[in-house]
């Protein structure tokens, strides 16, 4: 491969893992304000609290829901006729659900809003296609840059999704900006994207086994891991955790604007410092206490338990400063919590189930923040605070869990 067109191949790539990074945290300052603010109707005319959160939640479970199921099934499609058809897929899903999602808000019309998302969801997928992709690519002696690569990508994502979700949703900055703007915006990289890949991308990864397509994958996934006894009771601990996490991630905004009146702006970077604080956490923090030689298990429970401790300073002083000082301990301990237990369930199983235990954290990732966002939901409509009760709660019992699993006898 020509030096011009790999490097070609490698951006398209990059673009594609920076748009999967972006497509998480996009949406948050523009749901937070165009529903969970009162004097906005964009989307409702007329409705109480208590409906401005449900629908909220729903809008956002239906994209892990969506995502839960597409996963997997995009997963096996890459395997079944190659990396670049399943890119191209996800990449036409995020350009038709993003542009359903923005003509929702020219029409005024929430349940296109909710097609839209779920659109996004299904095939959100591209990251481990992706990831895999790049590691086809990559020669032997550069793997672990590339790889290095991958999760810059993804984070630049991160960051960048709440600044622009906020930035081009503001007509405060430009006259003609609204909620559809920056979800036009995500629908024309993704165009971008297609063009990139079918002009530059080789196809990878075709394989010569006969791979069925199911709705049902992921379910089967998941299952899959409670018939493994320590991954059962490590799966039990890390659904939990992930219902607790995903929980303040989705709620924080919405919790923000209501209970201390959050600008757009202010949500914006409010996302923009947790993506900081993940990235922070997976790329620097792992580095560092691997050097030290620490037990895995019990840097996963000191990771959790910094998480823990953040979101009781945010709830209970009951001032608007503290969530902010508490995001980059609590997004640094998350990350760093969960660099260890992918390693924790690494560790468990033998070198060809890799695959498959990394099948099962990813769906357990999805899965979790699906029950997350219908939890948070319901709890919401109760009272401001019940949401971060019961992650708080989640946490501790996850946490609690954790102190009693054994690992295998190379991790004690």
């Amino acid at each position: 491969m020509k030096s011009n067109t790999k490097i070609a191949t490698l951006f398209s790539l990059m673009m594609v893992l920076f748009l999967d990074g972006m497509g998480q945290g996009i949406v948050f300052p523009i749901l937070s304000q165009a529903l969970i603010d009162p004097q906005q109707h964009v989307l409702i005319a007329t409705a109480t609290p208590e409906m401005r959160n449900l629908w909220y939640g729903i809008l956002i479970g239906v994209f892990f829901l969506c995502w839960f199921i597409g996963a997997a099934l995009l997963s096996d499609l890459s395997d079944k006729s190659g990396r670049k058809k399943a890119l191209i897929i996800c990449l036409i899903g995020s350009l038709l659900g993003n542009f359903v999602a923005a003509l929702a808000f020219t029409l005024h019309s929430l349940w296109l809003l909710l097609v839209g998302r779920m659109l996004v969801g299904f095939t959100n997928g591209s990251q481990p296609i992706a990831q895999a992709a790049v590691v086809d690519i990559s020669p032997k002696n550069k793997l672990s840059r590339y790889l290095g690569y991958v999760i810059m990508a993804v984070s630049i994502g991160l960051i960048a999704g709440p600044l622009i979700g906020g930035f081009l949703s503001d007509h405060d900055y430009v006259r003609w900006f609204s909620y559809s703007t920056p979800l036009y915006f995500a629908a024309l990289l993704a165009f971008v994207n297609i063009l990139l890949l079918i002009i530059y991308f080789k196809e990878t990864g075709i394989t010569k086994e006969k791979t069925q397509l199911k709705l049902t994958r992921a379910l089967e996934i998941f299952v899959s891991a409670f018939r493994h006894p320590s991954v059962r009771f490590l799966s039990i601990c890390y659904l939990l955790l992930q219902i607790g996490w995903s929980i303040y991630y989705i709620y924080i905004s919405a919790f923000m604007v209501q209970k201390f009146n959050l600008s757009l702006r202010g949500v914006s970077i409010l996302f923009a410092f947790v993506g900081v604080g993940l990235t922070f956490g997976l790329a620097v923090l792992p580095g560092i206490f691997e050097k030290q030689n620490f037990n895995r298990k019990h840097v996963t429970i000191f990771g959790y338990s910094i998480l823990f401790l953040g979101l009781i300073f945010i709830v209970f002083p009951n001032k608007a400063i503290w969530p902010w000082i508490m995001i980059f301990p609590l997004t640094c301990g998350l990350a760093l919590a969960y660099s260890f237990l992918i390693s924790l369930y690494s560790n468990e199983v033998r070198p060809e189930k890799q695959g498959w235990i990394m099948g099962i954290t990813s769906a357990i990732v999805a899965l979790g923040a699906a029950i997350a966002s219908f939890l948070e939901a319901v709890l919401s409509t109760l009272n401001v605070n019940f949401p971060y009760y019961a992650t708080i709660v989640l946490i501790a019992i996850g946490i609690s869990l954790m102190t009693r699993f054994k690992p295998k006898e190379s991790e004690r």
